[in-house]
């Protein structure tokens, strides 16, 4: 057995896997424009996939964020067995781990170069998190006085999308409304007026589908939410999936006067006007599949901070204020314990109904792999779902005098909440949407 660091656990594994007889062949195709660094004794340096990063921290002494920056292009990968390759002087073990799993053992050249391959040839379309972890000592020795740790998320094409059934809560549904990511159908202005924040506020009759704020006007968290119109656009869609980044800038001019030097994103399915192009959303099943950041250490001093979260709040917050509003928060995750989310009810002014649906840990490293978060509402109770499993449920909420709830979804990259918020190696978070979809009973 070995006890090893793994976003930010203590935790222990067997180590039964065998080393390759030798390194694939395509070592010569190290890219030429990939332009890595050279380690020197106890750092790492990944050559492939290619990361310009060097790991310096050692995890037993200096515990340490994980996440390493890589380039879209790098990250990119077929389903296949890809060559890797891990430069690390004085390191004896380098193990290379997906699905919060090992899944190869690198073998030294005799060089301090480690080589090995990885595979990916069952992997579907879409994100994948690898995490490199590396010791002075063998396999099976917890005398180590180093260990190196990084994490990376490529992202495969070409091959078979994750085949991904119907809800178990929808099975009597009908979908009602999605997206896929296709493309991303947002604003931040009326087009035409202007840019963000100098411009007319845009409506549904814009014909697009998510708003890039709150909107209500509301800000909050360690980093500004910034938009498409803009340099520091957080936005990407990639074969399919939306990723939004929360990047580190010591430069960056925070737009609202709060000093702030982390940017990031915030999506809404309404306007500031209350008009949204996702009607309908009352009674039925959401559902979102995500990949959050790891941004934990063991120190927790030294966390990331991040706190994504796909949410809903009542339309009535913009059209009815004297009947209250509600707050949904179908999922919130924090970075600094991996293995934690939380579902729960807010309950304003003269709405009823806040409390916990659940708030514990569902089992698995919730960074490595994508997972499935759902929200179930009928008329008596709100039940959340985990991988399609319901794990936590509390009665409805309801605004004063209980009228009809029209809701409008949202889904953020945030930092903070009250945690330390310290950027990793690569100087960003990124957190990954594959779908959002809601079905009618």
């Amino acid at each position: 057995m070995r006890t090893i660091l793994l976003s930010g656990a203590i935790v222990a594994v067997s180590i039964n896997c065998l080393a390759l007889s030798g390194p694939p062949t395509a070592w010569a195709e190290l890219s030429s424009a990939c332009e890595t660094k050279t380690a020197t004794e106890y750092t790492m340096v990944i050559q492939s996939p290619c990361s310009p990063t060097i790991v310096k921290a050692n995890q037993t002494l200096n515990p340490s964020l994980l996440n390493i920056a890589i380039t879209d292009t790098n990250a990119t990968v077929h389903p296949a067995i890809i060559p890797v390759q891990v430069q690390a002087p004085g390191i004896v073990n380098v193990e290379i781990w997906t699905h919060n799993k090992m899944a190869t053992l690198l073998v030294n050249d005799g060089t301090g170069t480690f080589r090995g391959q990885l595979d990916l040839s069952s992997e579907p379309n879409g994100p994948i998190v690898m995490a490199i972890n590396a010791w002075n000592t063998p396999p099976g020795d917890n005398s180590y006085t180093v260990n190196l740790a990084a994490m990376m998320t490529l992202f495969v094409i070409g091959g078979e999308d994750a085949v991904i059934p119907t809800p178990v809560a929808a099975q009597e549904m009908n979908l009602q409304w999605s997206d896929e990511f296709n493309s991303l159908s947002a604003i931040p202005c009326k087009p035409g007026t202007g840019t963000w924040p100098k411009c007319t506020r845009p409506t549904a009759s814009d014909g697009f589908t998510w708003y890039e704020n709150k909107p209500n006007g509301g800000d909050f968290g360690d980093a500004a939410f910034e938009h498409t119109d803009s340099h520091y656009n957080p936005y990407t869609i990639k074969n399919g999936f939306l990723r939004i980044r929360s990047q580190y800038d010591p430069n960056y001019a925070d737009p609202n006067g709060y000093g702030r030097h982390w940017y990031s994103g915030l999506l809404a399915s309404a306007f500031p006007d209350g008009t949204t192009n996702a009607p309908g959303l009352a009674n039925g099943y959401y559902e979102a599949r995500i990949l959050v950041p790891n941004a934990a250490t063991s120190d927790k001093s030294k966390s990331g901070g991040t706190w994504p979260a796909f949410w809903m709040m009542d339309l009535h917050d913009f059209r009815k204020r004297a009947t209250g509003s509600l707050e949904v928060d179908i999922t919130e995750e924090y970075g600094h314990d991996p293995y934690y989310t939380q579902s729960g009810i807010v309950a304003y002014r003269t709405a009823t109904g806040g409390g916990w649906i659940y708030h514990a840990h569902p089992g698995p490293d919730l960074t490595c792999d994508f997972h499935r978060h759902g929200l179930l509402i009928t008329d008596t109770a709100v039940t959340y779902y985990f991988d399609d499993q319901p794990i936590g449920s509390a009665a409805r909420p309801a605004l004063q005098n209980n009228p009809p709830v029209d809701w409008f979804l949202m889904l953020d990259l945030a930092m903070g909440s009250g945690w330390p918020v310290n950027p990793p190696p690569a100087g960003y978070f990124d957190m990954w949407i594959d779908y959002v979809k809601y079905y009618v009973p």
